[in-house]
């Protein structure tokens, strides 16, 4: 009896933690929408500089992260970052998105569980330093299309755009763009099917995505 009120309080606890945590970053939001929702341990770093759209969820431990000052390069570099979150999107848990430009997720989007997003990487040119001495680098923007899913454990980093209605298999490792109404996988992601308007249906492809005889 006294075990089962103990794990009644803290599941309660956590709840009202997601809640407290959820109502902090909606006020710090650039902007906020309607009827978001957090899971626990939901971090976001510089939440002023995301926008988040009506009907948003996000799974438990997601980080969503903006960089405005790298401090460990030396001098220290600035950049202005943004993270956009348009309406009905999801995103799984231990998901971290990376910003240091900026990253936009466009309506509907479904991402799974323990994907990694970012739009900058490290550059590891100077041997006599280490690399988290050395300049961050901004590789671009990255955006996902409307209505698209990434599958889970996917890396996306890079100047990259995934079209609309696509579909990345789990653990890919996407780096270059991907066309409306496609399914890539592998790493890196190649485009395996694309959806033919003319037949109705989805049809293989080779990794250029032009339709197989």
């Amino acid at each position: 009896m006294i075990a089962a009120a103990i794990g009644h309080l803290l599941i309660l606890g956590r709840k009202v933690g997601a809640v407290c945590i959820r109502e902090f970053y909606l006020k710090k939001f650039a902007r906020a929408g309607r009827g978001v929702s957090m899971g626990h341990h939901v971090v976001c770093h510089g939440p002023e500089n995301m926008r988040v759209g009506d009907n948003v969820s996000l799974g438990h431990h997601v980080t969503l992260r903006t960089i405005p000052v790298y401090p460990w390069s030396s001098p220290p570099q600035q950049f202005q970052p943004g993270i956009e979150i348009h309406d009905g999107v999801f995103v799984n848990s231990f998901t971290e998105l990376a910003a240091a430009k900026r990253i936009v997720i466009e309506k509907d989007v479904m991402i799974a569980e323990g994907c990694f997003i970012t739009d900058n990487a490290h550059k590891y040119d100077d041997t006599s330093r280490s690399v988290k001495e050395q300049d961050v680098e901004v590789l671009g923007e990255v955006r996902i299309g409307a209505g698209s899913l990434v599958g889970c454990r996917t890396f996306i980093q890079g100047n990259v755009s995934i079209g609309i209605q696509c579909v990345i298999g789990a653990n890919s490792v996407v780096l270059d763009d991907i066309p409306d109404y496609c399914i890539a996988v592998g790493a890196p992601a190649r485009i395996v099917k694309r959806f033919d308007p003319e037949s109705k249906a989805w049809r293989k492809t080779t990794p250029d995505g032009d339709f197989k005889s």
